[in-house]
């Protein structure tokens, strides 16, 4: 097939734990395959609250340029801006309604931590466990960032952990609060929950399974403003304004027909 019907931009996303994978080796043979198909390519691991998101998930970016597409001067390390420092605003706390939704709320025992300084710390704060411990029965500081949202989850923390208030309240996240840890837009949230009525196992999953949007923002836009040629930019707008136009008229087509057979 001709280079100049490939995609001229690639983004993949995955779990950082591909590089536990037989050494990283099937993360290896993607960036191969696509230098060898030409592609100029770069990655980074990506830590969420870095970019405004307020869960501390970690992911692997792999982006693959044609370098016809790339603006003169730039390469493959120019692929993924500086990351900078966490910032401390985004929190669980700020995702949380007013109240715990029902059977959200912990009332049993936890054994608790020794308070500890969390100056220098921008991951989830560990201040308490349940029992045998681990995910879903460990309580964390809703001053700080989220655990890594799970597709499912054990113990009364579930996919999300437990997190302790500023009232002292320890509860897990309805799907609805987790995926604001993930910036899920409130309109699309509203979406789901009131419209689309999906099931919270499903919404869970849903979340668990997503990308941080403002993450993945972050990515797509420092490409697209310091990397990417514009008149390229300029070419992707117009193919997609057409695609969309025709996905339209296609639309309009069908159900014309179909008003037709009804009359």
């Amino acid at each position: 097939m001709s280079q100049s019907r490939w995609p001229p931009v690639v983004i993949r996303e995955m779990v950082t734990g591909i590089f536990d994978v037989d050494g990283g080796s099937p993360f290896w043979a993607a960036v191969d395959q696509y230098r060898d198909a030409g592609y100029a390519v770069g990655w980074a691991v990506r830590m969420a609250r870095r970019h405004g998101d307020p869960t501390s998930r970690r992911r692997v970016f792999l982006v693959a340029i044609l370098p016809e597409c790339i603006v003169d001067g730039k390469d493959a390390s120019d692929f993924f801006s500086f990351e900078g420092t966490s910032l401390r605003s985004v929190t669980v706390e700020s995702c949380l309604d007013g109240e715990p939704g029902e059977g959200l709320e912990y009332h049993d025992s936890a054994e608790w931590l020794p308070a500890r300084d969390t100056t220098d710390w921008d991951g989830p704060r560990l201040v308490g466990t349940i029992g045998i411990g681990g995910m879903g029965w460990s309580v964390y500081d809703a001053k700080g960032p989220a655990v890594t949202m799970k597709t499912w989850g054990q113990g009364p923390g579930g996919a999300t952990a437990l997190y302790r208030d500023s009232r002292g309240r320890v509860r897990r996240l309805s799907p609805w609060e987790a995926m604001k840890t993930h910036s899920f837009p409130d309109d699309f949230i509203s979406y789901l929950r009131d419209t689309a009525r999906i099931s919270w196992e499903e919404a869970y999953r849903l979340c668990g399974n997503s990308i941080p949007i403002l993450t993945l923002r972050g990515v797509v836009e420092h490409l697209v403003t310091s990397v990417i040629k514009p008149q390229v930019m300029a070419e992707v707008s117009a193919a997609a304004r057409s695609h969309r136009e025709a996905r339209e008229l296609a639309a309009s087509e069908r159900e014309e027909a179909a008003r037709r057979q009804r009359a």
